[in-house]
């Protein structure tokens, strides 16, 4: 990774408080973690002690049907439950697909 610019976040992507944080150390998976997905925030729990969600994707739920796209508060990146995001993903430490630089979908989708 290239040092930031003079006056530029020295925040990189493998710090977990980075709303685009990618652990180094995971494994790529072509047609996975290579691609964004999109989806909705179904469910989310924030508290003093929690701060945790998943996101609904049924292309994703086609490949990993026993797990849910698991969503850190800390890239969560303000978005709400309910709301449509496009988002990116890496198999965390529990081997389960987590989401990433979420961002507004392009499109909205009409069946959403």
């Amino acid at each position: 990774e290239a040092a930031p610019a003079a006056g530029a976040p020295s925040v990189s992507r493998s710090n977990i408080n980075h709303p685009a944080y990618r652990p180094p150390n995971t494994e790529p998976i072509p047609g996975v973690t290579d691609k964004r997905w999109e989806g909705f925030i179904r469910l989310f729990i924030e508290d003093n002690l929690h701060g945790y969600g998943f996101i609904k994707c049924g292309p994703l739920k086609e490949k990993f049907p026993d797990k849910d796209v698991f969503l850190h508060r800390n890239q969560r990146n303000g978005f709400k439950q309910g709301d449509t995001v496009s988002f990116a993903v890496f198999m965390n430490f529990r081997g389960m697909p987590q989401a990433t630089d979420l961002r507004k979908p392009k499109l909205a989708a009409a069946d959403a």
